[in-house]
């Protein structure tokens, strides 16, 4: 009867303690902006790929920004971008 339960028991503790997806935070000045492949640059040449049909025409080129991305593979993910005063 044990041996029933110690499988499904260890798979529901893996997956709980599998990591999950967190939402990470960057900040800096924007060096450009390409709407066209939906992407944005930092001027440490941090590349966020940006959600579909994003567009906010107050990040531009020189515009300081806090980005909250996520990192999927090599591609950071942004989820938003808020410009900083």
């Amino acid at each position: 009867m044990i041996r029933q339960f110690a499988l499904p028991a260890a798979l529901v503790a893996l997956a709980v303690s599998a990591p999950l997806a967190q939402a990470e935070e960057a900040s800096g000045v924007v060096m450009a902006v390409d709407v066209a492949s939906q992407t944005l640059t930092l001027e440490d040449g941090t590349v966020f790929q940006l959600p579909a049909g994003w567009n906010d025409p107050a990040v531009v080129p020189g515009a300081l920004v806090a980005v909250t991305y996520e990192t999927e593979g090599d591609v950071h993910m942004a989820s938003a971008v808020e410009v900083s005063n």
